[in-house]
């Protein structure tokens, strides 16, 4: 199995490392990316059922040379010898896979052209070209396609051409057992502000007429912080820990997520399994997921989504009800059953 440390393909690929190992499955888990922090590297090692294997590498997308794309190859190529799996199953673009003589299963958790699409209305330019063929030659060599939603397998094909075998496995975590912790008055969301498709630039936007703190986490926000149009209420938390980030979702009474584009965000599943009312953007996959268990707002337009928490905010009764359905909602998304459909 290839992944990479960032972000919710990270906890994806943990929880189902851990999920399966009831099956008997051992896990070869190739790191390509950079490296773990020490965190990161406890929760690898309480997995009983995975070796693991440390790379360094450029993603697909950052347009690497044909050098960069040597050495992953060779290092990849090199262990997958030593080892003959049964099987390869594929996190990130960006392999050859021309010579691997098992069944290989590709997870299509985004792409730079369904990205470029969702955020700006437009293809990409020419120089993403090599990334799109990576994904391309990818799709090509595997044998089935797993989409963490029906939205994301549909985008994957209409730029891509039909798929000869696909199917839909929805993401996955541990059940939170319920959370005694008392929440506080307190609106979060998390991502980078960097990343155009998070669109987290619109809570800042708003964040002044909000009644409550707005809490960001986020990888390297802080250094990105003078792109902010306003900071008046505005907290930014930084990276956090799993520990420190847990503790922010439990006490927090609302989560936000402004995307733009999301193939299924295991951090609003997250959210949802610590008892936040969910304010999501309307955009066709969370939509898919949440139906009626979340509040939905256009993504760009600053003043439903300003509507959409101010109205949680201020009706105590109605935010506990659709904290509830959140709740609820999230138990069907288990890692037992992601596992058990892998």
């Amino acid at each position: 199995m290839t992944t990479y440390s960032l972000g919710g393909i990270w906890t994806y690929v943990m929880s189902l490392c851990k999920s399966l190992e009831c099956y008997n499955t051992e896990i070869h888990l190739l790191n390509i990316g950079e490296q773990l922090t020490d965190e990161k590297m406890v929760e690898v090692a309480l997995l009983r059922n995975v070796e693991f294997y440390e790379g360094n590498f450029n993603l697909h997308w950052e347009n690497e040379t044909e050098k960069d794309l040597e050495s992953v190859n060779h290092w990849v190529n090199s262990i997958y010898e030593d080892i003959q799996p049964d099987i390869l199953h594929i996190n990130n673009f960006g392999l050859s896979l021309e010579s691997f003589n098992c069944p290989i299963i590709t997870v299509y958790h985004y792409c730079i052209l369904t990205w470029w699409l969702s955020v700006y209305g437009k293809v990409p330019p020419f120089n993403y070209n090599k990334q799109i063929d990576a994904v391309r030659n990818t799709i090509k060599n595997s044998q089935i396609i797993v989409s963490p939603s029906a939205d994301m397998l549909k985008q994957a094909e209409n730029v891509n051409g039909p798929f000869q075998q696909s199917q839909v496995i929805y993401h996955g975590i541990e059940v939170n057992m319920d959370s005694k912790m008392e929440k506080e008055y307190t609106v979060l969301t998390a991502g980078r502000l960097i990343n155009e498709a998070k669109n987290i630039k619109l809570l800042s936007n708003i964040a002044q007429y909000i009644d409550w703190p707005v809490c960001i986490a986020g990888y390297d926000n802080m250094a990105q912080s003078h792109k902010l149009n306003n900071t008046e209420n505005v907290f930014l938390l930084g990276q956090l820990s799993n520990v420190e980030f847990q503790y922010y979702l439990d006490r927090s009474s609302i989560f936000v997520m402004p995307s733009k584009y999301e193939p299924f965000s295991m951090v609003v599943l997250e959210a949802a399994s610590a008892g936040c009312a969910l304010v999501l953007a309307n955009i066709p996959a969370l939509v898919e997921i949440w139906g009626d268990a979340a509040l939905f707002f256009d993504p760009e337009d600053d003043n439903q989504a300003k509507l959409a928490i101010q109205l949680l905010i201020r009706d105590e009764t109605f935010r506990n009800e659709m904290a509830e359905k959140a709740i609820n909602r999230s138990k069907q998304f288990t890692a037992n059953r992601m596992a058990s459909e892998y």
